[in-house]
């Protein structure tokens, strides 16, 4: 499960996968899904409402250490949630700041 977890493919995946839930949210703001579709939509919109950005407790000195903004860490945690995060905690991603 760990080299899973180092692999920067998975991680585009798998942020991918976010990046589409997103679109799906957004979309059901305009046009009300009915049903199950309706039960996930609420779901989703409970996640990256009020999961993702009580994450930013976490992110912020993961991403600090790692030389990313503040700014970006916020944004990248309540788009992303643990999906960002995570893999800089792990080293797969850096900022590309050369003094962190």
């Amino acid at each position: 499960m760990d080299k899973l977890l180092n692999n920067k493919f998975f991680w585009y995946i798998f942020n991918s996968g976010t990046a589409l839930s997103w679109i799906f949210v957004l979309y059901g703001f305009f046009n009300p899904y009915i049903g199950i579709l309706n039960w996930l939509w609420v779901s989703l919109v409970f996640v990256f409402g009020i999961i993702h950005p009580l994450e930013i407790m976490m992110s912020l000195p993961i991403s600090r250490r790692r030389g990313f903004t503040t700014g970006k860490s916020i944004i990248g945690t309540v788009i992303f949630g643990f999906g960002w995060w995570l893999p800089i905690k792990k080293g797969v991603f850096t900022s590309g700041n050369k003094s962190a």
